[in-house]
C-alpha cells in the first residue's frame, strides 16, 4: 500500500504523470528523442503548486519546463515538439537526466 505521507493526496497527478513518464524513459525502446516526444506534455506544463516543494523540485521542474519549450513552432507543431525536435543529442541527454531524476523525486514523495 502506497503511504502518501506529509503531502496526502495533493500531488497525486504529478506522481501519476512523473510515474509514465519515467516508465517510457526507461522502458520504450524508441530513441531518446521519440522517447522525450511521447510524454505526457502535461507533466511538462504542470503547475508549480502542484508539485512538492521540496528536494528542488519545483526549481528543476520550472528548469525543465523552460529548456523543453524554448523555441517557437513551426506550422502546427507544438512549442516541445519544436525545441524536442530539433535539439542536439547532448541537449536531449541533458534534458532526459534532469527529467529522470526530477521524476525520481517526485515518486519519493508519495512512499514517505
Amino acid at each position: 500500500m502506497v503511504r502518501y505521507g506529509e503531502h496526502g493526496l495533493r500531488y497525486t497527478r504529478a506522481r501519476q504523470l512523473a510515474a509514465s513518464a519515467m516508465e517510457t524513459m526507461v522502458t520504450d525502446a524508441r530513441n531518446l528523442r521519440q522517447r522525450m516526444l511521447l510524454i505526457d506534455q502535461e507533466f511538462f506544463m504542470l503547475p508549480g503548486d502542484q508539485l512538492p516543494n521540496r528536494d528542488r523540485i519545483r526549481e528543476d521542474h520550472r528548469e525543465l519546463r523552460d529548456r523543453v519549450t524554448r523555441l517557437t513552432t513551426r506550422g502546427e507543431e507544438g512549442t516541445i515538439a519544436a525545441t524536442i525536435g530539433r535539439a542536439q543529442f547532448r541537449t536531449l541527454e541533458q534534458d532526459a537526466s534532469l527529467l529522470l531524476s526530477l521524476c525520481k523525486r517526485i515518486l519519493a514523495c508519495g512512499t514517505e
